[in-house]
């Protein structure tokens, strides 16, 4: 899956100048920001940063953000990205069930334990990487109404790091 994706951020930059993908981070910088937030980055998250791309420069389009650009959207004492991740696995799966059936749509809940990695469209709020706890390396969505994991709509299977980026990757290009 890192070829694909590796692959689709080539295609991108091929397709539209307006994108330009930042180099790797060195793991100096990775262990900089583990330090500042106080817990060791998803394996696949380290592996996306450290050898495909930091993320997308700041032209207001940026696929996917930088660790740093991430953390400046974190309110100052209140977001704790070292904090426990507020949900457990089984309220997950109810949530992504009620959201199947359209009886709900998010849960409320603190922006601690989580990383901003990308945002949506028209200010609806942004994709975090869960950063601890059993839910570790899966996206979730944070936005007015609460917490609303990415999710596969066929399957309900919650979304790696590496399934939401190739998908959201993949939408630049269509």
């Amino acid at each position: 899956m890192l070829e694909r994706i590796r692959q689709l951020v080539l295609d991108i930059e091929a397709a539209d100048n307006d994108f330009v993908f930042l180099p790797p981070m060195s793991e100096e910088e990775v262990g900089e920001v583990e330090e500042q937030i106080g817990v060791r980055l998803p394996e696949e998250y380290r592996t996306f940063i450290t050898s495909v791309t930091r993320g997308e420069e700041d032209t207001g389009y940026e696929p996917l953000w930088s660790p740093a650009d991430g953390l400046l959207l974190l309110a100052e004492g209140q977001d704790q990205p070292g904090a426990p991740f507020p949900f457990s696995p089984q309220q997950a799966a109810d949530l992504v069930k009620r959201v199947r059936a359209g009886e709900s749509r998010a849960i409320e809940g603190p922006c601690d334990g989580a990383l901003p990695i990308y945002g949506g469209s028209a200010g609806e709020g942004f994709a975090c990487l869960v950063l601890s706890g059993p839910l570790q390396g899966t996206v979730w969505s944070y936005w007015d109404l609460g917490w609303t994991p990415e999710f596969d709509a066929e399957t309900g299977q919650i979304e790696t790091f590496f399934e939401f980026a190739e998908r959201v990757l993949r939408e630049y290009l269509d």
